[in-house]
C-alpha cells in the first residue's frame, strides 16, 4: 500500500517540488496553501494557515476520512522574508515570523503527534535553513531566531517521539532558487551562485529528492537530524 503524505506549504517553490517528486514515486499527497485558493476540482489541496489550529486540524480530518492513515508530514512553511535591520524591524513583524515559522510548526506537530501514536509510527520533516549552521546574514534576524527556534523544536520532537517509532529530521538547504530570494541583491545571488561547482542556486528539485531519499530510507539518518544541502 503507497504512503500518505500532507505536505503543508505546498504552492512555495520547495513544497510544490516534493509535491511533485512524491506523486511520481506513487505517494499519495495531500498539500496545503495560503496565498492561493484550493479549488473544489483538486480534492488534494486546501486553503491552511498554520498559525491557526483549526486549519490543521480540518485538513488532517479530511485525509484521515479518506486515507485512513497519514505517514508523512512536512513543514515547508515560510513567510516573506523582511530585509530589515534589528531597530527597524517592529514587534509586531518580528512575531510574525515567530509565529509562523515555529509557533506553526509546533501547531503541526501537535495536531499530528496522536495520530502517528495511535498508528504506530510516521515520519515529519521540518524544512529549516542553512542559517541555523552558522551561515547567517545580516537583516535577517526574525526570520533566523524562527529557523533556529523550529530547529531546537526539531531535536527534542525526536527524542521525545523516539519511543513510538516516529522519526523527525530536518532539511537546511542554502539559498534555493525560489520567489523567496527575490528580496535579495542580485550581487548576493551571485556571490552564492559562486560558492557551488555548478555556479547555480540550489534547485527545489534537490531538495525534494533528498526529502523522498529521507522518507524511502529513514534509518540511513539519525532521527532529530538536520541535514544540510549546499
Amino acid at each position: 500500500m503507497s504512503k500518505v503524505a500532507v505536505i503543508f506549504g505546498g504552492s512555495g517553490g520547495i513544497g510544490q517540488a516534493i509535491c511533485s517528486e512524491f506523486t511520481k514515486q506513487g505517494i499519495r499527497v495531500y498539500s496545503t496553501l495560503y496565498h492561493k485558493i484550493a479549488t473544489k476540482q483538486n480534492p488534494h489541496e486546501f486553503h491552511c494557515d498554520i498559525t491557526k489550529n483549526k486549519d490543521i486540524k480540518s485538513v488532517i480530518s479530511y485525509v484521515i476520512k479518506r486515507e485512513s492513515e497519514i505517514n508523512i508530514v512536512i513543514n515547508s512553511v515560510t513567510p516573506p522574508l523582511k530585509l530589515k535591520t534589528i531597530e527597524n524591524l517592529s514587534t509586531k513583524e518580528f512575531k510574525q515570523d515567530i509565529d509562523t515559522i515555529l509557533i506553526g510548526g509546533i501547531n503541526i506537530a501537535k495536531v499530528v503527534i496522536p495520530l502517528m501514536k495511535a498508528q504506530r509510527g510516521g515520519l515529519i520533516i521540518n524544512i529549516l535553513s542553512s542559517l541555523v549552521l552558522g551561515n547567517l546574514s545580516t537583516r535577517m534576524s526574525s526570520y533566523t531566531s524562527a529557523k533556529y527556534g523550529l530547529l531546537g523544536f526539531t531535536k527534542c520532537l525526536a527524542l521525545e517521539l523516539l519511543p513510538f517509532n516516529i522519526s523527525v529530521f530536518g532539511i537546511s538547504p542554502t539559498f534555493v532558487e525560489t520567489n523567496l530570494i527575490n528580496a535579495f541583491p542580485n550581487k548576493l545571488i551571485e556571490m552564492e551562485k559562486g560558492k557551488r561547482k555548478d555556479r547555480k542556486l540550489i534547485q527545489p528539485m534537490e531538495v525534494s529528492k533528498l526529502a523522498l531519499h529521507i522518507v524511502q530510507n529513514p534509518k540511513k539518518y539519525t532521527t532529530g537530524e538536520n541535514i544540510e544541502i549546499n
